[in-house]
């Protein structure tokens, strides 16, 4: 009898969302020249923007471009040293400010006055293809070498590189986390927790298709690990020890953790969004015209920053305001969560013809799919039978009228 008043009781309370409304548009495009391919956006402490482009002259080489912008967005400099400058593969604001490029056969350049001038610091670097730069606390700069190298670390702000033991030849992402522990990627991830000198790989959890791409680590308040990967996103709260799946999706570019919200740029989907710890996602890709999302940065003001091949954009609401929205204005709700044998699904509006719900284990294969209309909802909530599944945890996606509105993770007992 307790239990029917407290699902009463919580149906009651779900009800008080039905009215709820969301913003047509949670991305606003900003300026940029036409004409360019938008590779990353980065924000300094200062606000300064610096964006990667490129373009291919007539001939056709492809040249890279280095842009900045002192008043956000509203007008762009070329900064770039020269016409036939390299390609640009990462931009690093390091702890002091200081501007450093990795670059196609290039190497590292840096500027200490915010892109005015460059200089080229490559003494001792093992490849002048570093895919991706990082720095630890006490200022060690580190490369990843793409291309037949590894990781190489300067302790002098790129003016003198040294190899570090790295095990294997080419990394396509790097990254540190809060104790300095290094994360790199290439096939597979090995962690280094004593400044390179020794690596171990960490792969226990992942699939076996999980290749890393670029900016693909992102660190969490509470020492969790996220790392995005060409199937989807996994989570760690052993240093990579042991990793679990929290979300499948199209190949990961990027990850990016603020006040504890985690945003992912995708190659297919958008953005993907969660502010529960990788327990839940939402995708946050109203206003951008394309769904291939680069890169993702965060300004003082706290609003979100990301950019498309073709265009920049920023959240037309600062973080505060987005986990506010997101904490109460949820558009469907899944419970109770851990389940037994049933497991209900609340929809403030009925404006869509059909729901779709997939069960998929960790490893990311679907188990299980009900599809449905939703004139069988009483009158905003479906009751769905998980009795034949076997007890465990599950990612749950739901999909009204073929678009996929959340992905939740569900324990069932």
């Amino acid at each position: 009898m307790k239990s029917h008043v407290k699902s009463f009781l919580i149906f009651i309370s779900l009800l008080i969302f039905s009215s709820i409304t969301v913003a047509d548009d949670f991305w606003e495009k900003m300026n940029f020249p036409d004409d360019l391919v938008i590779h990353l956006i980065r924000s300094n402490q200062n606000d300064v923007l610096f964006v990667d482009a490129a373009f291919i002259d007539t001939i056709g080489l492809p040249h890279g471009r280095i842009y900045r912008s002192l008043d956000y967005a509203s007008n762009w400099e070329d900064i770039t040293p020269d016409y036939n400058f390299p390609g640009i593969i990462d931009i690093l604001i390091g702890n002091n400010g200081v501007l450093f490029l990795g670059t196609w056969y290039g190497g590292v350049y840096r500027s200490y006055d915010n892109g005015d001038s460059f200089e080229q610091v490559n003494d001792g670097l093992s490849n002048t293809v570093p895919t991706e730069l990082s720095q630890q606390s006490d200022g060690t700069l580190y490369a990843g070498q793409f291309w037949g190298g590894g990781v190489d670390y300067s302790v002098d702000e790129g003016g003198q590189w040294y190899q570090t033991t790295f095990p294997i030849l080419g990394v396509n992402g790097l990254g540190i986390n809060s104790n300095d522990a290094i994360f790199a990627s290439y096939d597979g991830i090995v962690y280094s927790e004593d400044n390179g000198v020794t690596w171990s790989e960490r792969n226990n959890g992942l699939t076996n298709s999980a290749m890393i791409n670029f900016k693909c680590f992102a660190f969490a308040q509470n020492d969790e690990v996220f790392t995005g990967t060409v199937d989807g996103i996994y989570f760690s709260t052993n240093n990579g020890e042991l990793w679990d799946n929290c979300l499948s999706c199209s190949s990961v570019y990027q990850m990016s953790i603020k006040n504890n919200m985690i945003f992912a740029g995708t190659s297919d989907d958008g953005i993907y969004f969660s502010e529960d710890e990788g327990n839940s996602w939402s995708q946050k890709n109203e206003g951008l015209d394309l769904l291939t999302v680069y890169s993702i940065a965060f300004d003082s003001e706290n609003y979100v920053w990301c950019n498309t091949p073709e265009g920049i954009y920023r959240s037309m609401n600062d973080l505060v305001s987005i986990g506010s929205v997101n904490s109460s204005q949820k558009d469907l709700i899944i419970y109770p969560n851990p389940c037994d044998n049933t497991v209900n699904l609340f929809l403030p509006e009925l404006n869509y013809q059909n729901v779709i719900i997939e069960f998929f284990g960790l490893n990311g294969k679907m188990i299980h799919k009900i599809e449905r209309k939703t004139a069988e909802f009483l009158p905003n909530v479906f009751s769905f039978n998980v009795s034949t599944l076997e007890p465990g945890i599950y990612l749950v996606k739901v999909k009204l009228d073929d678009n996929l509105n959340r992905i939740e993770k569900l324990v069932i007992q």
